[in-house]
């Protein structure tokens, strides 16, 4: 779902007068990068895109106009940062990591599976420094059964 800024003005009913005053104190600072943008897209008739907004979710672009701009915003990722700090395309393809862990090539979090194991650190999740780990019990023994995480019995010969 792409989202303007126009249409959202428009869909909400609020008057043009207050959509250019209020575009009027936004205007971008001379010299900035949007300032550029909007000279270069009236000098190509193309929209350019203004990099230093990107995020995950959305992208600015200066208008042909050269007055104008358009934000297109979207309910999922669009990009995401790498491990190198530059932006790329969201990428779900796992891969086994140096530390044995298999991730996504390319997510919005720091998601990690576990490559084996007792099940302890089956999967991690994490952004912005808060983290959530699930597990998994693995199998222990109670004499000659074997007993599962849920309490499960299973005779060992």
């Amino acid at each position: 779902m792409v989202l303007t800024l126009a249409t959202v003005l428009a869909c909400t009913g609020v008057p043009a007068l207050a959509a250019e005053n209020s575009a009027q104190a936004a205007a971008p600072s001379p010299g900035s990068e949007a300032e550029r943008a909007l000279a270069q897209a009236a000098r190509t008739g193309k929209r350019v895109e203004i990099a230093g907004d990107r995020t995950e979710f959305g992208t600015t672009y200066a208008n042909p106009d050269g007055a104008t701009f358009r934000l297109e915003h979207s309910v999922v990722p669009v990009r995401v940062k790498s491990r190198d700090g530059a932006w790329v395309e969201p990428d779900a393809t796992l891969e086994k990591r140096p530390d044995g862990t298999i991730a996504p090539k390319a997510a919005a979090v720091a998601l990690t599976f576990s490559n084996g194991g007792d099940g302890a650190g089956l999967v991690k999740i994490a952004r912005e420094g808060r983290s959530l780990a699930l597990g998994w019990p693995g199998p222990r023994l109670d004499g000659s059964s074997r007993i599962r995480g849920f309490g499960w019995r299973q005779v060992v010969s």
